[in-house]
């Protein structure tokens, strides 16, 4: 099967991944490690990722949703590690990702330069650990 890189490197008819669619869906931030150490993470913190994009999603209890801009992602199952990349308003950071069941782990070079190589994370990355939320 061929792969597509999707998102902002995608053309709109072009054939999505085979991980594209483990990635769909709404996730809840359980774990964040900012360089190299662990990190506050956002009670309520959502990601939806679907068409290309992540939607972040603050669910406080008794209060409107509140939802942040879109962040353009492109997606490539080919390589070990597995890439994903973020655009924002044109910063890409280059990342990595695993799946497992329904535990997603995005490790992102925060500088935007080299992308990282083992899920580990140093003084220029983050680490979110997401779990999904069955809908």
């Amino acid at each position: 099967m061929a792969h597509c890189r999707i998102g902002v490197l995608c053309d709109a008819g072009a054939e999505r991944t085979r991980e594209t669619p483990k990635l769909d869906g709404l996730w809840e931030v359980a774990l964040l490690e900012a360089f190299g150490k662990p990190g506050a993470v956002s009670q309520n913190q959502y990601w939806r990722i679907g068409d290309g994009q992540i939607t972040v999603e603050q669910r406080a209890p008794n209060a409107a949703v509140r939802v942040r801009p879109p962040i353009a992602i492109a997606v490539d199952d080919t390589v070990a590690p597995k890439y994903l990349d973020y655009n924002r308003s044109g910063a890409i950071r280059p990342a990595i990702y695993e799946v497992d069941g329904d535990t997603l782990k995005i490790l992102m070079n925060i500088q935007g330069r080299d992308r990282p190589r083992a899920m580990k994370s140093d003084k220029t990355t983050i680490l979110y650990v997401i779990k999904r939320v069955k809908e």
